[in-house]
């Protein structure tokens, strides 16, 4: 995982991309300048890495929220 952050905040349409963890749950909080930029991320090798190998760890499948900011 600490691979993944490094690598994902390289890149240029990342604004934020944080790890959280509270017991047995990680959130990956991440902000991207536009779409454009979250499709090459969604792409990228460390990324795809990531999710191959996330397989043999995970106690169920990973969720992912799109939101959008209120305040």
């Amino acid at each position: 995982m600490n691979n993944l952050v490094t690598e994902t905040r390289k890149e240029v349409a990342c604004i934020r991309y944080d790890l959280h963890h509270s017991e047995n749950v990680f959130i990956i909080w991440e902000e991207w300048k536009d779409q454009e930029g979250l499709d090459i991320h969604n792409n990228q090798s460390h990324l795809q890495d990531f999710i191959s190998k996330s397989e043999n760890f995970v106690s169920a499948p990973i969720q992912v929220y799109k939101t959008a900011q209120i305040l």
